[in-house]
């Protein structure tokens, strides 16, 4: 069941915790989608936190704090990815729209766009958290390009503008959602440290395992212990706040496309079949039973008696099913003077397990690192003692080029597992990728900007060679406002009407009198083919493409 749409959607700044809401039943109803989420954001906490401790503690700290950080780098991005996917689900729970797996290419163009949006965020928060003033916007900014930058084909001029355009709607509702947020991710952080600091003591209680934390409640306030602690509290408020940003965006993009009253529709449909079919059991449910208990039943043969032997076997064969033994009186055991408890002996086997996995674990470690510096010394020159600076340069670069060597191999191993893949699926993925990439013409939320003007215009010719000549003059149409766009004499923006272009033009290219007079006549005869009863004809679709041809004379030199 999908998220209802806020009932105040189209009125100035709806209530924050009426998105909370939603956003809770939107997690609620789809929680395959915080698979993604973990996938994505899991990896990244421990990265976090691992480097955290290890700059904070180690004493190698200075070597390693590129490698790691570059990691770390890698981390934040394979999380912005997975938030991406995880943002599409419930965007696509919200609007009753299943979303479909993504192919390999839609994974990397989203890791692009969120590689090119998400470097500036940390950057961009800090300071927006210093001055404090425009922290909202900025949050529903990132949030809102997490949710477009989802790998599709789309510029990122349209990105940015797309999410700036969400963050700006509804002010106060996002100040609110915010300091609602903030103070609930203050309350479980509280309870994520009382828990955390109680923690060893429970488990020195009930097990008796004792720890150095148990011993000594000071082991705990350290820098890592708040870090672990903000980290857990980060998964826990984090999708909820993503969940409000889905239905933010998602009602922001009905403002134009009205997409909240077709899921409105589509629900109270499912719902009145759901009460209808309750409203058919409840009349036939006392026609059936009485039926089924009336005089043809009672005249029925009695059942024959069960012997007592046969009945007693059955009832304890019943009472001794798994989920009948805890009515059954506890059985004492004869216990060892001096012997351990179950759960002790149960956490020393593990104990004594988790040890030697880790021994073997770190014994091949080991192994593998005395064959690469065997490998190493073997390739390495000699040296001189007088020039160790030398010696590290070279090593590292030869480890670099090891490192690239691996990668290269992967890459190729990737590049032919693509290939076979596409051999295998054949015309049919070509098909879908063929489908991807074509916008959908007979759809008003087509913008001339999902294309360059050279693909509309490709797109148009072709289908009117096809004889789809309706079709191919709104693919025209699209081309021109794309064309004209480039040149800057035109805006591109969904909200604007074919008037509000001609308007736009003759007060821009008002020393282009061939161009306003070409997308005038256009514009006249895509509102008759498009939107009236007029049928495209041949002559139609030449006179469009020759108006289009003037356009572009007119642009040259």
């Amino acid at each position: 069941m999908a998220a209802r749409p806020l009932t105040t959607a189209r009125s100035p700044d709806p209530p924050a915790l009426e998105l909370l809401d939603r956003a809770f039943h939107l997690l609620r109803t789809r929680p395959a989608a915080l698979g993604a989420y973990a996938l994505g954001s899991l990896p990244f906490a421990l990265g976090l936190l691992f480097f955290w401790s290890d700059m904070s503690r180690s004493a190698f700290a200075e070597e390693r704090a590129v490698g790691e950080a570059l990691l770390l780098t890698v981390l934040y991005v394979w999380m912005k990815v997975w938030q991406s996917r995880f943002m599409m689900e419930l965007l696509g729970e919200a609007s009753l729209r299943e979303e479909p797996p993504w192919p390999l290419w839609r994974y990397l163009r989203a890791a692009l766009q969120q590689v090119t949006i998400q470097a500036t965020a940390p950057v961009a928060l800090l300071a927006a958290g210093i001055v404090l003033l425009p922290s909202a916007w900025c949050v529903a900014f990132y949030h809102s390009a997490t949710l477009f930058g989802n790998g599709r084909r789309t510029r990122l001029g349209t990105l940015v503008r797309d999410s700036w355009g969400q963050a700006r709607l509804w002010p106060r509702q996002n100040h609110a959602l915010l300091a609602v947020a903030s103070a609930f991710a203050l309350f479980v952080f509280l309870e994520i440290l009382v828990g955390l600091f109680v923690l060893p003591e429970l488990l020195r209680r009930f097990t008796g395992v004792e720890t150095v934390f148990s011993r000594s409640g000071r082991h705990l306030l350290n820098s890592t212990f708040l870090a672990a602690a903000a980290m857990l509290t980060y998964l826990v408020v984090d999708p909820l706040l993503r969940a409000a940003y889905v239905l933010r965006c998602f009602q922001g993009q009905a403002l134009s496309s009205g997409e909240d009253v077709r899921t409105g529709l589509m629900e109270a449909r499912s719902r009145r079949r759901r009460t209808g079919l309750g409203t058919a059991l409840a009349i036939l449910a006392p026609v059936l039973l009485a039926g089924l208990c009336g005089p043809s039943a009672s005249a029925a043969a009695a059942p024959e008696p069960i012997p007592p032997p046969r009945l007693e076997e059955a009832v304890r064969r019943t009472i001794s099913q798994p989920r009948y033994t805890w009515r059954m009186p506890r059985e004492r055991l004869p216990s060892e003077a001096g012997s351990r408890g179950p759960i002790e002996r149960f956490l020393d086997r593990i104990g004594e397990w988790m040890r030697s996995a880790w021994r073997w674990g770190w014994e091949r470690l080991r192994d593998l690192a005395s064959w690469l510096r065997r490998v190493l010394r073997q390739s390495a020159p000699r040296e001189d003692a007088a020039a160790p600076s030398l010696s590290a340069w070279k090593q590292f670069i030869r480890i670099l080029l090891i490192g690239l060597t691996a990668l290269g191999l992967l890459a190729l191993l990737l590049y032919g597992w693509v290939l076979w893949r596409r051999r295998r699926h054949g015309s049919a993925a070509a098909v879908e990728a063929e489908t991807v990439a074509e916008p959908d013409l007979a759809s008003e939320a087509t913008t001339a900007d999902q294309l360059p003007a050279g693909d509309w215009l490709e797109l148009a010719r072709r289908l009117m060679a096809e004889g789809a000549l309706r079709r191919g003059i709104r693919a025209a149409y699209l081309a021109a406002i794309a064309y004209l766009a480039d040149r800057q004499v035109l805006t591109v923006a969904r909200h604007k009407s074919n008037l509000d272009y001609r308007r736009e033009l003759a007060r821009r290219a008002h020393q282009l009198p061939e161009v306003v007079r070409s997308f005038d006549a256009n514009v006249r005869t895509f509102d008759r083919v498009w939107y009236g009863t007029h049928t495209a004809t041949d002559d139609d679709a030449a006179r469009f493409l020759e108006h289009f041809e003037r356009m572009r004379k007119s642009f040259e030199p």
